[in-house]
């Protein structure tokens, strides 16, 4: 096993690309993937449906078997005798999203033997999980892929975000993203259920208090990640418009024995209002976080509702992170 970063990781990258019959399990390409993936008879599950990658340059993939996974976020590339399991994304601009999302990342991974344990997990994700792209697949991507390019962050940085707005950005860590939908159900309330739905919802957030829907409805959510210890993790940032849209017993995790309701993330995600991942903000937003004072939004033990007893403390977190940012400023 053997620990990679920047130039080496690119270059194993590369090379493990070029074996015939490689199979990839990656969420997101960009530009010039076609130049990295070279070996014959390759196998892709990819993240299509997001808006992360871009169609038009997966198009260009020359004989390559492609299905979709739309909840795929995972980057292993399996190769005959060695795999690499990383955080890379596949593109010639840094393996990584396109543009202004690439700035300032660092990339890692592990090359480790190719054993029974991955090839049979990318098995399952090829034969049980994912699908095939179909026609009207390419043809919603790349609307989603046009409006991307389109949808910068609408300020130049978070100095002009404005924290003395109503309805700042909530946040919250993404939770357990094993439950079961209630499909019937989800049909019979908004008229359809569909993979557009269920990916909807898997972005959307609970509500286990009835003050929740009026909170977050149309509302910013910022998520970060927390462990199943509670350590904060400084992965990249990520913001979703929730809709005004509730679907009542929409899911149920594994063990539980009663559905919950959900907010729906809005369709067609409009421009986020800054980009969070630029590194004075992302540094000022972990160091706010970790404090004792704002415990809440780590919480992974709350009893009723997540977002009630964060309510109190949203305003002066959005303030001291101002604070702390114009201090790395």
């Amino acid at each position: 096993m053997e620990f990679l970063t920047g130039a080496k990781l690119t270059k194993a990258i590369k090379e493990l690309l070029h074996e015939p019959e490689v199979r990839c399990a990656v969420a997101f390409w960009g530009k010039g993937c076609d130049e990295w993936l070279a070996g014959n008879s390759a196998r892709v599950i990819c993240n299509l449906r997001s808006g992360g990658t871009n169609p038009h340059a997966l198009e260009k993939l020359q004989s390559v078997d492609l299905r979709q996974y739309d909840t795929l976020h995972a980057k292993v590339i399996i190769g005959k005798t060695h795999s690499i399991v990383s955080s890379a994304n596949i593109s010639t601009n840094g393996l990584g999203f396109e543009g202004i999302e690439t700035t300032g990342w660092h990339e890692a991974g592990m090359r480790l033997d190719t054993s029974d344990e991955l090839t049979n997990w990318f098995e399952d994700l090829w034969k049980n999980q994912s699908r095939p792209i179909l026609p009207n697949d390419w043809k919603e991507a790349k609307k989603k892929w046009k409006l991307r390019q389109s949808a910068k962050p609408t300020l130049p940085n978070f100095g002009s975000f404005d924290i003395a707005q109503k309805r700042l950005p909530f946040l919250e860590y993404p939770g357990d993203t094993d439950y079961e939908e209630n499909q019937q159900g989800i049909e019979e309330q908004i008229g359809r259920y569909d993979q557009q739905i269920s990916s909807r919802l898997r972005m959307g957030s609970d509500i286990d208090d009835e003050r929740d829907v009026s909170l977050l409805k149309d509302r910013w959510i910022l998520s970060f990640e927390i462990s199943k210890k509670g350590k904060l993790l400084t992965r990249p940032l990520y913001f979703t418009k929730l809709s005004k849209v509730r679907v009542k017993k929409s899911h149920k995790y594994n063990g539980e024995g009663q559905f919950t309701d959900a907010l729906l993330a809005e369709e067609t995600q409009t421009p986020q209002p800054f980009d969070p991942n630029e590194e004075n903000f992302r540094t000022a937003f972990f160091q706010i976080l970790s404090l004792e004072r704002y415990r809440n939004f780590r919480d992974l033990d709350y009893k009723k509702s997540y977002y009630q007893p964060c309510v109190k403390i949203i305003k002066p977190f959005w303030r001291d992170v101002r604070a702390a940012y114009i201090q790395l400023s």
